[in-house]
């Protein structure tokens, strides 16, 4: 529900760390001060927290229950680089005294590294070998830079591509299988090609194969019980992401984008409230915390995240596409429409601003105009639209419309085929609850 510095906990840690390293050799161990989060993530938090210790290494990691016991993971970071030098996850600590898990081999194994004049090898055997070989660095790197702002589905084709090229230079890149499992699986998010979900389960499998603590590769595995629908064993993938690569903006919002799924935006608000200070991309997250505030019922308050996002994410329709939603459910359709009418955005294919606009027709009974919107959503993606706001798939939009025409044999055409292919979705993801509601919409059709 939520994810707090614990100061003690790590006082006890530092406390049982330095007693079990005393026994072995000369060690060591200080806590940081409690302005300092070295487990945000970023190179600059691990630097300042190795200058503000005068450490040559960095210890971080996470607590939490899991059906009444605690798992603990550990990672000790090379405080000049921020490179992993080991990760150690302990399940089934004694919920009494959680910190007896730095007893023993842990203790021992860090104090191997810690004596280490040099530890080269160490980060050298950690990285990945898609990032030593050159054509498979090159792909994955300009792949990584892609998709960091897909927002179509040739944008993400052009991702996946990239990837493909850095598996073929070297197939047991952890990153490459990552990376195109989480290009695959967004794609699905534009389109509904399930071969692409197939796709995307099949590498973020090798991936987590290759590299068990690879946090790219549960990202990645995350990403595909999302579009799954199966938000609980997302979120525990995410939490997983979050123990071996520690805090990073990205997943902090993939958490809180999925206990908003959950049904609960309270604390997803939590989540996307995280401060990660510089590290923060501005506008990114903005537009999540509106989406948080329409669940919640607080207009104002999404219309100020939107319109913020908006204006520190000119290049993304993200912001655009809330308040355009807002006036929706407002039932202020004009207001709805004049979001687009004064759009100055350049498009080159249909995407997510399309969607909306039908939306807009629809429920505001224009018929006419919505068919002629989700017929040309339908002729690039037949199966699409359930994944958006409202959960509303183009074809069953469409046999609504044939209904309010009075063409009742196209309806009727139309929606039994939904029905068969929504039923099938609901047994297929029995957790979600977008599947379920998109089937009982094309029931009451």
């Amino acid at each position: 529900d939520n994810v707090l510095p614990d100061r003690a906990f790590a006082q006890s840690i530092a406390s049982s760390l330095q007693s079990e390293l005393d026994s072995i050799g000369p060690t060591l161990v200080k806590t940081t001060g409690p302005e300092s989060a070295a487990g945000w993530g970023t190179l600059e938090d691990t630097r300042r927290a190795g200058q503000e210790t005068g450490a040559r290494a960095v210890l971080t990691g996470t607590v939490r229950t899991i059906q009444g016991s605690k798992r603990i993971s550990f990672r000790l970071l090379d405080a000049a680089t921020g490179d992993s030098l080991v990760t150690v996850i302990s399940n089934n600590a004694d919920s009494k005294d959680p910190t007896k898990a730095v007893s023993g081999g842990l203790s021992k194994s860090l104090y191997t590294i810690l004596s280490a004049k040099d530890w080269s090898s160490i980060t050298q055997s950690r990285m990945d070998p898609g990032l030593r070989n050159d054509v498979a660095r090159e792909a994955i790197l300009a792949g990584r830079a892609l998709q960091l702002h897909c927002t179509t589905t040739s944008d993400c084709d052009k991702a996946i591509a990239l990837f493909k090229k850095a598996l073929s230079a070297e197939p047991n890149s952890t990153l490459a299988h990552s990376y195109l499992s989480i290009s695959a699986t967004g794609r699905t998010h534009y389109n509904a090609d399930r071969s692409f979900l197939e796709l995307g389960e099949m590498e973020a499998d090798k991936a987590i194969l290759l590299s068990p603590h690879s946090s790219d590769a549960h990202r990645a595995k995350a990403g595909v019980y999302y579009q799954e629908g199966k938000f609980s064993d997302a979120l525990e993938e995410e939490l997983r992401t979050i123990e071996v690569g520690g805090l990073e903006e990205k997943v902090g919002n993939f958490v809180g984008q999925t206990l908003d799924m959950l049904g609960r935006p309270h604390h997803a608000l939590n989540w996307h409230r995280l401060p990660f200070t510089r590290a923060r991309t501005p506008g990114e997250v903005d537009g999540l915390i509106g989406d948080c505030w329409v669940k919640l019922g607080d207009n104002n308050r999404a219309l100020q995240a939107y319109r913020r996002a908006t204006e520190l994410r000119p290049d993304s329709s993200r912001g655009e596409i809330g308040i355009s939603l807002v006036r929706l459910l407002e039932g202020d359709f004009d207001g709805a429409r004049e979001v687009w009418r004064t759009s100055r955005r350049n498009r080159n294919e249909l995407d997510e601003t399309d969607q909306i606009a039908a939306q807009i027709e629809f429920f505001a009974r224009d018929f006419k105009a919505a068919e002629q919107l989700y017929a040309n959503l339908a002729k690039t993606d037949v199966e699409g639209g359930g994944s958006f706001f409202g959960a509303i798939t183009y074809r069953s939009a469409l046999g609504r419309i044939r209904q309010e025409f009075g063409d009742n044999e196209g309806a009727k055409a139309l929606l039994t085929d939904c029905l068969v292919k929504e039923a099938a979705a609901v047994a297929r993801e029995p957790a979600n609850p977008e599947a379920a509601y998109r089937l009982a919409a094309v029931e009451a059709a």
